[in-house]
């Protein structure tokens, strides 16, 4: 057999392998386990990893036998070689600090497995390094990557025909809670199945931009497109109808930046720029809503001030980053602020503002001024000034879009937003043709539509009857809009939550180095458990087995230093690896899937600020991880041609 045949069904045999733990991990379960089922999706994800991991070191014996060129810095090992894909060193330590503190934990035999039912123990720790290095390593082909998100898309759309099923009542098994209030599928868990499904939206639509380019204007290529709109609506339509708030906020972290790269606000030509860009976009845009949805500015005049002061200058760096992208440097002049400072007050009383109980007589004139305001601005603005505004439509949309079931007024303000959209966004775009421009409004359109129709009936219902507490259509509606609600005051004042935040403190203190131990949260948390938990509770002496903040989990597990390592060194250099990949790939098309990919990570990286990873999202998350990195790192993926699914 030539090398070269070799090498092509080595492929092959790994994209099987990919393909189906990219099917099972949504999908398989089983009754006879309880909570997200771990034990189905782990052993799947064992399984698949022994496998590759097999074909990998017997493929690496027979190409170092026939001395292969790489097109990669290689370091050898003897007869083995290793080509060079970044971030090696970073990831080597964290093995180390993965392995120290199973050694040194309070519970070895916990650190080694894991604790029930999460086994989350350096076995599973190292199981996720391995699937994220060889993802990165053995999906080296353009069509690796098309048929993996067949199978990530497909599957995923399956689930959430499911996670439908359920909130009308159709359900083939018998759970425990009722799943019509928070649909949770094939995963058991709606805050889980809610991130699983947000993490997919960017890449569906990734999909749809590549088939509406890649394919021509025959039948069957037109309704396949169609096919994909109503794949991607209804992914959606499951996050919504699995509401976690935790969720929404990674969701809305992420895909402002993700359409400012499509739209090319964001530009991916130079990558010092693009990094500066990226960052100061994402702590904006993260600060943004630790002050408009989570209320934190609540907390006291202090942290109102810091809230206020770091989205001051994250708008203020924003215009700086477009001025830049045109050849502008410095402050702008006087006269040069009445743009994009009047857009940015006639956007934020128009939008975002919270006006309380102020008569509808008062705030809609007000509304009306400002929206005016907002629309001389994009009218008298150009260039640097008329970017600055669109990246600030884009941000309120993705803000204001899980709102929309709340009231017709809602309902009434995402119209406008969509329309401002258009005309800031769409109405002039040379970066997007014109079926593309179609399909990004089309698709937030629809986002509005699947969340607005079903609590219709019931504000219908409302207006009717306002004392009657009976929720009309979809029972969910109600708990969705329960959860809403609950944004208008400080939610996370007084929970239980909070209390466990709260008791991380002197845990990480006292173990700041290596940590307690992996998995060793439900373990030691006795000792740190402060007095007003049980009551927070419900009054019982419930041991939670996380901390509901993936960071706060590392750091008490892994201590502090092994979780900069990974978080630094792991997750921001990979983060710096995609976005230098993203100026290699500007002018080829798998740029998009790159972008897709970077962006469900980062719904998974905001989800777990408040809540923590399972191994159905970590998979995708790792997997999407190591494709993402992949695809900036083989030169297969750099070629500008666009060819069919």
């Amino acid at each position: 057999m030539k090398i070269s045949t070799f090498k092509r069904w080595s492929e092959i045999y790994f994209l099987v392998l990919f393909v189906i733990l990219a099917i099972g991990t949504p999908l398989i379960f089983t009754s006879l386990t309880r909570s997200v089922f771990e034990v189905n999706k782990m052993l799947l994800l064992r399984l698949v990893t022994i496998f590759i991991s097999l074909g990998w070191l017997f493929k690496t014996l027979i190409t170092t036998s026939h001395a292969q060129t790489s097109e990669l810095p290689v370091l050898r090992f003897g007869p083995f070689k290793w080509e060079k894909i970044g971030i090696e060193i970073p990831l080597i330590l964290l093995v180390v600090f993965n392995i120290l503190s199973t050694v040194f934990s309070q519970n070895v035999r916990l650190s080694v497995i894991g604790a029930y039912d999460r086994w989350e123990g350096i076995a599973t720790a190292l199981n996720y390094i391995l699937l994220l290095v060889v993802t990165a390593k053995l999906v080296t082909r353009r069509y690796q990557v098309k048929w993996l998100l067949v199978a990530l898309l497909v599957p995923c759309a399956i689930s959430a025909v499911y996670g439908v099923a359920q909130s009308l009542g159709w359900d083939f098994m018998q759970w425990s809670v009722d799943p019509t209030k928070r649909v949770f599928a094939c995963i058991n868990n709606p805050v889980h199945f809610c991130a699983y499904m947000g993490m997919m939206v960017p890449v569906g639509i990734s999909s749809l931009l590549y088939v509406s380019s890649a394919f021509k204007k025959s039948a069957w290529q037109v309704a396949g497109k169609w096919f994909l709109y109503i794949m991607i609506s209804l992914i959606f339509y499951a996050q919504y109808l699995s509401f976690s708030r935790a969720t929404w906020f990674g969701f809305a972290l992420a895909m402002p930046i993700f359409f400012l790269v499509v739209l090319g606000l964001m530009r991916t030509e130079r990558q010092r720029t693009l990094t500066v860009d990226f960052f100061l976009t994402l702590l904006g845009t993260l600060t943004f809503y630790l002050y408009y949805i989570f209320n934190f500015h609540l907390k006291g005049i202090s942290i109102a001030l810091i809230l206020a002061t770091l989205i001051l200058g994250a708008l203020v760096g924003t215009l700086a980053i477009c001025r830049n992208y045109y050849g502008l440097t410095g402050l702008p002049k006087l006269r040069e602020w009445g743009v994009p400072v009047l857009g940015t007050l006639g956007l934020f009383f128009a939008f975002v503002f919270n006006w309380g109980d102020v008569s509808a007589y008062v705030v809609w004139p007000l509304r009306l001024l400002s929206l005016g305001l907002f629309a001389g601005a994009v009218y008298r603005g150009k260039d640097a000034s008329s970017d600055y505004l669109a990246r600030l439509v884009v941000l309120v949309i993705f803000s204001n879009l899980q709102f929309v079931s709340l009231s017709f007024t809602n309902m009434l303000l995402y119209i406008c937003l969509v329309v401002a959209f258009f005309g800031t966004n769409l109405r002039g775009n040379q970066t997007l043709h014109r079926e593309s421009k179609l399909w990004l409004f089309g698709l937030l359109l629809s986002f509005g539509f699947v969340i607005a129709v079903p609590a219709i009936p019931e504000m219908i219902h409302s207006l009717q009857n306002p004392e009657s507490k009976e929720v009309v259509g979809l029972q969910v509606a109600g708990a969705v809009q329960e959860k809403l609600e609950s944004y208008k005051k400080d939610a996370m004042d007084g929970s239980a939550r909070v209390s466990m935040w709260k008791s991380s403190v002197p845990w990480i203190r006292d173990y700041w180095i290596i940590g307690s131990g992996l998995d060793t949260i439900k373990y030691m948390y006795p000792i740190y458990r402060r007095s007003e938990y049980g009551i927070l509770e419900g009054g019982h002496n419930f041991t939670p087995d996380r901390l509901h903040n993936e960071y706060l989990n590392s750091m008490a597990t892994k201590g502090f230093v092994g979780s900069m390592v990974y978080y630094i060194g792991v997750i921001v250099g990979w983060y710096l690896i995609v976005l230098r990949g993203l100026v290699k790939l500007n002018r080829s098309p798998m740029k998009l899937f790159a972008l897709a990919f970077m962006s469900g990570v980062t719904v998974y990286l905001g989800q777990v600020l408040f809540n923590f990873g399972v191994v159905a999202t970590m998979v995708l998350f790792y997997t999407f991880m190591g494709l993402a990195w992949g695809i900036v790192t083989h030169s297969d993926f750099e070629k500008e041609t666009i060819e069919g699914l």
